[in-house]
């Protein structure tokens, strides 16, 4: 299966030379959940970087110095739910957040996307 197969590390800083893959890694292996929490937690914060308002607010703004407090996220090993305040916002959020993992080579499963209206 991992016959001549060769992968690469990519980083803000730029690639890896090519590597030979000598062994298969099983997706319940701790390595592969950190390197997995790592990605999805640099595409989260690429997501957010310039909107840290997206999300539910759980606490308006109460000035210009004392900002929000919004929650955009709550996570589960490999499930996510998003969350927010009105739909076009989540659609934004999750635009953005499908963008950013694609870049880190992460893929949303829209099959198994579900949604909650209230």
């Amino acid at each position: 299966m991992y016959t001549d197969t060769k992968a690469k590390v990519i980083t803000p800083d730029g690639e890896s030379d090519l590597f030979d893959i000598l062994a298969c890694v099983l997706q319940v292996d701790k390595l592969v959940l950190f390197l997995f929490i790592m990605a999805l937690d640099y595409a989260w914060r690429q997501a957010l970087k310039d909107h840290k308002d997206l999300g539910f607010t759980i606490t308006p703004r109460r000035s210009r110095r004392i900002c929000p407090v919004t929650l955009s996220d709550l996570d589960f090993a490999d499930d996510i739910a998003l969350l927010s305040n009105q739909i076009r916002e989540a659609q934004v959020l999750l635009s953005r957040v499908e963008n950013e993992c694609g870049k880190v080579g992460l893929h949303l499963n829209a099959k198994k996307m579900e949604y909650i209206k209230h």
